[in-house]
């Protein structure tokens, strides 16, 4: 448990004041107990005290064929998915908002990664049953809170109020869409031509649109990152954007049980793809083979894990 003068010098070394902690923190009592002749916060708090003040590792796995996985390691770089094509098309309306829902024109994209690497479903889904890869990025994360709206920073980012370049939402999985007032013009009757007097969406449910979906998809256990569309470096004739951001961050390939590996070394194939391309500073990562369990209930593997699901999650709501 960090004590208080503990605090007081790590927000000095950081460059914050104890207001910056209270919000990250998410807890408005942390001023009067900063403030009073108390030494001891309140047991309850330690576990995000010490996820705000000390980063931890975590790793972000992402299911991909080979042939995604390829023009990935090729071209750099990472697609980001469309709010209006995800492959939940409930996803992102807002209960009770009825007209037209202009998914077209969010100026984000979003990065999907998953908790898991052991998922016999999540192999079959999103790496053609197993003939892909799982793609490994690994950082280190501090627990930040901004307007109510907890998420993990990643270390390496900029800590920028205005941008949520950087920062990892882990989705929550409920049975009820996400919820605000819509003010229609006067007059206009109930149905699908009914007119908003406005789109803007309210302090902090853009993050909460982001990250809720329906208890289907709970075994998927998401993280997302939203990316602004600005910080793409490439748009291909589709209209697709691609971002680079989370490339230096990979730090292994896990190959599916049904890989064709008698007929490719993947290993040389990416020292050589390394090698012949230096512009791109492609780092040296860690390539293993996965296998089926005893039970063939997982998909296993020699050097990682399933993450335990977010503490944001366990402990206290992320919308507060």
């Amino acid at each position: 448990m960090a004590t208080k003068q503990e605090i007081k010098e790590w927000l000095k070394r950081q460059g914050h004041n104890e207001e910056w902690f209270a919000e990250q923190l998410n807890i408005p009592y942390f001023l009067y107990w900063y403030a009073s002749d108390e030494e001891i916060y309140p047991e309850y708090w330690d576990e995000f005290v010490n996820l705000i003040m000390r980063p931890r590792k975590i790793n972000l796995f992402l299911y991909q064929s080979w042939e995604i996985t390829k023009k990935i390691l090729t071209e750099w770089q990472l697609k980001g998915t469309d709010v209006a094509n995800t492959n939940d098309f409930e996803e992102w309306i807002p209960e009770g908002y009825e007209g037209n829902w202009d998914l077209e024109n969010l100026p984000y994209r979003i990065l999907c990664f998953s908790n898991l690497c052991t998922s016999n479903h999540l192999w079959e889904k999103y790496a053609d049953k197993g003939h892909g890869v799982c793609l490994v990025f690994s950082c280190n994360v501090s627990l930040r809170c901004q307007n109510g709206v907890r998420y993990s920073h990643i270390v390496g980012f900029p800590e920028d109020a205005s941008s949520y370049l950087g920062r990892l939402y882990p989705v929550r999985y409920d049975d009820f869409k996400v919820q605000w007032p819509v003010v229609y013009k006067q007059g206009e009757k109930a149905g699908i031509n009914k007119t908003p007097l406005s789109n803007a969406i309210p302090l902090g449910k853009l993050e909460e649109l982001f990250t809720t979906k329906d208890l289907k998809w709970k075994e998927e256990q998401e993280e997302r990152m939203i990316v602004p569309v600005e910080e793409a470096i490439y748009k291909d004739e589709r209209g697709n954007l691609y971002f680079s951001h989370m490339m230096k961050y990979l730090t292994g390939l896990i190959i599916g049980v049904n890989f064709p590996r008698e007929q490719m070394d993947l290993r040389q194939w990416y020292q050589d793809l390394r090698m012949s391309d230096k512009i791109k500073k492609r780092q040296d990562i860690k390539i293993i083979y996965a296998k089926k369990c005893e039970n063939g209930s997982e998909i296993i593997n020699s050097e990682w894990e399933d993450k335990e699901y977010s503490l944001m999650l366990d402990y206290l709501p992320i919308f507060c």
